[in-house]
């Protein structure tokens, strides 16, 4: 089955020679469409300063004071979702930065959140959030009011953690590894692989896609990660997951039957420097404490740290179709692919900031400042169809 040979193709497809001028070529392999675009400093768009919406910051209380957020959203009319790790509460705000109303909470009752993560838009426009802690999707309308609440654990089948909605709705959702320390060595380093299900509104789980993700070092006390390795960067489009791992600028697209296309841009990948490691090193130096402290200090030495860094980390959806994808850079850089997996150009957003959303010819997110405050914010964007 396709499924079965999906590893295999992934660490098995070549890019095409980049000093072709064509624009993009297409290769297939077992069936699998490919496309390889030509990278180009061509701009699609630039983010109009300052922000036109921005609340947040260290003199704030109440409903403006951030903490942990796990993505936000801007619905049709204007209004910004935003998912408080600390509280557990879903916050809403008018177009204006006004706030409109709070829901959830800590706890473990309807409407309640142990570990607030927010999916995404649910069958149009519904609010889905999922909760971490309790393993369950909870439904809202665009009016606030809750809708209804999703159970993605059963007796037989492991906790499963939510990460995105299907336009279908179905939820794509991650299955934990299980690993019993009393089997693993001190020293030993361990690889991670994601494994995503689609979950249906019955329950069914239906295996997606099992992608590899960071790896880790165990210390004989706890794992700590590999420096330059991370988690799959993701995203759902329609009924596809959208997934990328790994040093290359590659995006793969996997449907109900398995792996079904990929694209990317044809750039070879960015090398760890040693001011890459001494930004590291000087980071765990000043946030990790003690023990935590070494160990992260071992695992930036260990002969596990990959020579070349992450290419994309992050993966976004706009309300065009378009793929944005976040580069492993301090610049912040995205490139953005059409629906038809074009490469149409770079978008390079503040310093700090985070983008969750784009629509409406603005891009939304959190901007961190030099002591990690959060603010939310929606910056206009000029070019890329918007005026």
């Amino acid at each position: 089955m396709r499924r079965a040979r999906i590893l295999l193709f992934l660490f098995g497809v070549t890019a095409c020679d980049s000093t072709s001028n064509r624009a993009m070529t297409v290769t297939e392999t077992d069936g699998v469409r490919t496309a390889i675009n030509a990278d180009s400093p061509r701009l699609f768009a630039s983010v109009v300063e300052p922000a036109e919406f921005s609340i947040g910051g260290p003199d704030e209380s109440g409903p403006a004071l951030f903490f942990q957020i796990d993505r936000l959203l801007v619905d049709a009319t204007g209004r910004v979702w935003v998912a408080d790790g600390r509280s557990g509460e879903l916050r809403i705000f008018h177009a204006d930065g006004s706030h409109w109303k709070t829901l959830g909470g800590s706890g473990d009752g309807p409407g309640e959140f142990r570990r607030i993560r927010l999916l995404g838009f649910f069958r149009g426009d519904s609010i889905a959030v999922g909760d971490r802690g309790l393993s369950r999707v909870t439904l809202f309308t665009p009016e606030g009011e809750m809708a209804g609440v999703r159970s993605l654990g059963s007796v037989t089948d492991p906790t499963a953690t939510a990460h995105r909605v299907f336009e279908d709705g179905a939820v794509l959702a991650q299955v934990p590894r299980l690993l019993s320390a009393a089997s693993l060595s001190p020293g030993q380093i361990l690889g991670d692989t994601a494994r995503f299900v689609r979950i249906e509104p019955d329950g069914t789980r239906t295996p997606l896609a099992e992608i590899p993700g960071p790896r880790w070092l165990w210390t004989g006390r706890s794992q700590v990660s590999i420096p330059f390795t991370a988690s799959p960067a993701i995203a759902v489009s329609g009924n596809a997951l959208h997934a990328s791992f790994g040093p290359s600028f590659r995006v793969f697209v996997f449907g109900s039957d398995g792996l079904a296309e990929a694209y990317e841009l044809d750039r070879s990948p960015e090398r760890v420097t040693e001011a890459d490691v001494a930004s590291r090193r000087a980071m765990l130096e000043e946030l990790a404490q003690g023990q935590q402290r070494s160990d992260y200090l071992d695992a930036l030495t260990h002969e596990a740290l990959p020579s070349v860094l992450p290419g994309y980390v992050q993966l976004v959806v706009d309300d065009e179709a378009n793929i944005w994808a976040q580069r492993f850079s301090p610049e912040t850089s995205w490139d953005v692919f059409s629906p038809e997996r074009a490469f149409l150009g770079h978008v390079a957003v503040p310093d700090n900031f985070q983008v969750w959303d784009v629509a409406n010819g603005r891009v939304a997110g959190v901007y961190r400042d030099e002591l990690g405050v959060e603010y939310v914010r929606v910056y206009r964007l000029r070019g890329g169809g918007s005026p």
